[in-house]
C-alpha cells in the first residue's frame, strides 16, 4: 500500500513540469510543429520571462500587465494569449478568458495548453459538448 502511495507520488512529481513548462515557454523554431514564428528576439524572451515569473510569484496585476504590453509587441504567440487567460480566469472573467484561448487557437489549433484550459474553463462552466 505504501509503495503504490510512492509510485503514484513520483509520477506526480514527474508530470507536473511537462504540464506547467507548456504554458511558460516561448515557442520554438520546430520544423512544421511549432507556432509558426521565428525564433524569439531576446527582448521578447526577457519581457516574456518577467510576465511569467510576476505571474507565478502571484503578481496579477504586474503579469496582466506585462502578457498584455507582450501581445501587443508580439500578437504571434499563443502562449501568451494562453497565459493571460489563466488570470482572466482566475479573476473570474470567463469571457475573456474564453476570447484569450480562442484567439491563442487561431494562432495554433492544436497548441494544447490551449485546448486544456478551454476544456477547463468549459467543465467548470458546464458545458461538456
Amino acid at each position: 500500500m505504501l509503495l503504490l502511495r510512492f509510485i503514484r507520488l513520483t509520477r506526480l512529481v514527474w508530470l507536473l513540469p511537462v504540464l506547467v513548462s507548456g504554458c511558460t515557454v516561448l515557442p520554438s523554431n520546430e520544423a512544421g510543429g511549432g507556432d509558426a514564428v521565428a525564433l524569439a528576439p531576446p527582448a521578447a524572451q526577457t519581457q516574456y520571462e518577467q510576465a511569467v515569473s510576476a505571474m507565478a510569484a502571484g503578481d496579477v496585476v504586474e503579469a496582466e500587465l506585462r502578457f498584455s504590453e507582450f501581445q501587443l509587441r508580439y500578437p504571434d504567440y499563443p502562449g501568451a494569449h494562453v497565459n493571460l487567460a489563466i488570470l482572466q480566469s482566475r479573476a473570474g472573467d470567463d469571457s475573456k478568458a474564453e476570447a484569450s484561448i480562442e484567439h491563442a487557437l487561431q494562432l495554433k489549433p492544436d497548441h494544447a495548453a490551449a485546448l486544456n484550459q478551454l476544456g477547463m474553463l468549459r467543465r467548470r462552466q458546464g458545458r461538456f459538448a
